[in-house]
Protein backbone atom coordinates (compact mmCIF):
# COMPACT_ATOMS: atom_id res chain seq x y z
CA UNK A 1 0.00 0.00 0.00
CA UNK A 2 1.91 3.39 -0.71
CA UNK A 3 1.17 6.49 1.06
CA UNK A 4 -0.92 9.17 -0.48
CA UNK A 5 0.44 11.97 -2.57
CA UNK A 6 1.57 14.70 -0.14
CA UNK A 7 -0.86 18.23 -0.25
CA UNK A 8 2.45 20.82 -0.76
CA UNK A 9 4.44 20.60 -3.79
CA UNK A 10 7.83 22.27 -4.23
CA UNK A 11 8.77 23.70 -7.41
CA UNK A 12 11.89 25.97 -8.86
CA UNK A 13 10.91 29.44 -10.51
CA UNK A 14 13.70 31.61 -11.43
CA UNK A 15 16.31 29.98 -8.89
CA UNK A 16 13.74 30.38 -6.01
CA UNK A 17 11.87 27.49 -4.49
CA UNK A 18 7.78 27.71 -4.11
CA UNK A 19 5.74 25.78 -2.41
CA UNK A 20 2.09 24.95 -4.20
CA UNK A 21 -0.88 23.81 -2.52
CA UNK A 22 -2.16 21.25 -4.62
CA UNK A 23 -5.70 21.53 -3.09
CA UNK A 24 -6.43 24.89 -4.00
CA UNK A 25 -4.04 25.24 -6.88
CA UNK A 26 -1.90 28.23 -5.86
CA UNK A 27 1.09 29.53 -4.24
CA UNK A 28 1.23 28.67 -0.47
CA UNK A 29 1.61 32.33 0.83
CA UNK A 30 4.42 33.15 3.46
CA UNK A 31 4.50 35.76 5.97
CA UNK A 32 8.04 35.33 6.99
CA UNK A 33 9.37 34.86 3.44
CA UNK A 34 6.78 37.91 1.80
CA UNK A 35 8.61 40.35 4.63
CA UNK A 36 11.75 39.78 3.74
CA UNK A 37 11.32 40.11 -0.02
CA UNK A 38 10.33 43.62 1.27
CA UNK A 39 12.72 44.67 3.44
CA UNK A 40 15.70 43.63 1.92
CA UNK A 41 16.79 44.62 -1.77
CA UNK A 42 16.61 41.98 -4.46
CA UNK A 43 20.81 40.78 -4.88
CA UNK A 44 22.06 41.82 -8.07
CA UNK A 45 24.88 39.44 -9.65
CA UNK A 46 27.69 40.72 -10.99
CA UNK A 47 30.05 38.61 -11.90
CA UNK A 48 32.76 40.90 -13.76
CA UNK A 49 33.64 42.40 -10.38
CA UNK A 50 36.07 40.91 -8.00
CA UNK A 51 35.45 39.76 -4.55
CA UNK A 52 36.77 42.03 -1.79
CA UNK A 53 39.86 40.80 -0.50
CA UNK A 54 39.85 39.07 2.90
CA UNK A 55 41.40 41.11 5.77
CA UNK A 56 44.94 39.88 6.41
CA UNK A 57 44.71 36.96 9.15
CA UNK A 58 47.20 38.50 11.78
CA UNK A 59 45.59 41.54 12.17
CA UNK A 60 42.10 39.56 12.61
CA UNK A 61 44.12 37.83 15.41
CA UNK A 62 45.25 40.74 17.33
CA UNK A 63 42.21 42.42 16.95
CA UNK A 64 40.20 39.95 18.73
CA UNK A 65 43.46 39.76 20.94
CA UNK A 66 42.46 42.94 21.92
CA UNK A 67 38.55 43.00 22.09
CA UNK A 68 38.95 39.90 24.78
CA UNK A 69 41.58 41.59 26.91
CA UNK A 70 43.62 38.55 27.53
CA UNK A 71 46.99 39.33 25.53
CA UNK A 72 47.17 41.73 23.13
CA UNK A 73 49.63 42.23 21.31
CA UNK A 74 51.27 46.25 21.21
CA UNK A 75 54.36 47.34 19.25
CA UNK A 76 56.62 46.77 21.93
CA UNK A 77 55.43 43.34 22.78
CA UNK A 78 52.71 41.33 24.29
CA UNK A 79 50.53 42.91 26.70
CA UNK A 80 48.90 40.22 29.67
CA UNK A 81 45.75 40.89 31.62
CA UNK A 82 45.58 39.60 34.62
CA UNK A 83 42.39 39.16 37.28
CA UNK A 84 41.88 39.25 41.37
CA UNK A 85 41.34 35.39 41.21
CA UNK A 86 44.80 34.43 40.41
CA UNK A 87 46.79 37.74 41.00
CA UNK A 88 46.64 39.74 44.56
CA UNK A 89 47.44 42.76 42.82
CA UNK A 90 44.73 41.89 39.97
CA UNK A 91 43.61 43.40 37.58
CA UNK A 92 46.29 44.75 36.27
CA UNK A 93 47.86 44.82 32.72
CA UNK A 94 51.75 43.46 32.33
CA UNK A 95 53.89 44.45 29.22
CA UNK A 96 55.47 40.92 29.05
CA UNK A 97 59.07 41.20 27.45
CA UNK A 98 60.84 38.52 25.28
CA UNK A 99 62.21 36.54 28.57
CA UNK A 100 58.42 37.27 30.11
CA UNK A 101 57.44 35.34 26.79
CA UNK A 102 60.01 32.27 27.40
CA UNK A 103 58.60 32.01 30.88
CA UNK A 104 54.54 32.30 29.50
CA UNK A 105 55.76 29.54 27.60
CA UNK A 106 57.40 27.25 29.72
CA UNK A 107 54.30 27.93 31.96
CA UNK A 108 51.78 26.91 29.71
CA UNK A 109 53.35 23.63 29.16
CA UNK A 110 53.96 22.87 33.06
CA UNK A 111 50.55 23.56 33.32
CA UNK A 112 49.34 21.12 30.77
CA UNK A 113 51.82 18.81 32.04
CA UNK A 114 50.02 19.24 35.80
CA UNK A 115 46.68 18.80 34.37
CA UNK A 116 47.53 15.39 32.48
CA UNK A 117 49.30 14.34 35.73
CA UNK A 118 46.04 14.86 37.69
CA UNK A 119 44.01 13.25 35.19
CA UNK A 120 45.81 10.15 35.00
CA UNK A 121 46.07 10.54 38.91
CA UNK A 122 42.26 10.54 39.18
CA UNK A 123 41.84 7.36 36.95
CA UNK A 124 44.55 5.47 37.94
CA UNK A 125 43.54 5.65 41.75
CA UNK A 126 39.39 5.52 40.65
CA UNK A 127 38.39 9.19 41.43
CA UNK A 128 39.68 8.37 45.56
CA UNK A 129 41.82 11.46 45.42
CA UNK A 130 39.20 14.08 43.89
CA UNK A 131 38.05 14.86 47.63
CA UNK A 132 41.53 15.26 48.80
CA UNK A 133 42.28 17.41 45.92
CA UNK A 134 39.19 19.34 46.44
CA UNK A 135 39.56 19.73 50.05
CA UNK A 136 43.12 21.32 49.55
CA UNK A 137 42.22 23.69 46.81
CA UNK A 138 39.13 25.04 49.27
CA UNK A 139 41.63 25.34 51.87
CA UNK A 140 42.55 29.35 52.45
CA UNK A 141 46.31 28.64 52.91
CA UNK A 142 47.50 26.85 50.11
CA UNK A 143 45.51 29.15 47.95
CA UNK A 144 46.45 32.14 49.75
CA UNK A 145 50.18 30.93 49.23
CA UNK A 146 49.85 30.05 45.47
CA UNK A 147 48.29 33.43 44.39
CA UNK A 148 51.10 35.23 46.20
CA UNK A 149 53.76 33.28 44.29
CA UNK A 150 52.17 33.61 41.13
CA UNK A 151 52.02 37.20 41.78
CA UNK A 152 55.41 37.51 42.18
CA UNK A 153 55.92 35.51 39.07
CA UNK A 154 53.72 37.56 36.93
CA UNK A 155 55.61 41.25 38.36
CA UNK A 156 58.76 39.40 36.97
CA UNK A 157 57.18 38.93 33.31
CA UNK A 158 57.86 42.24 32.82
CA UNK A 159 56.58 45.94 33.03
CA UNK A 160 52.99 46.80 35.00
CA UNK A 161 50.86 49.16 32.60
CA UNK A 162 48.70 52.46 33.92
Amino acid sequence: MDMPPTRYRVVEKGRRLIVIDRLRGERVESRIVDSLERRSPRRVETRDRPAPAPAPTRARRAESRRSTGSGAETASGMVLSTQRWFDDRGPRRIRVDSDGEGKLAIAAVGAALVAVLIIVLLIATGWIVLPILVFVAFQSGPRKALRSRITDWLTGLGEELD
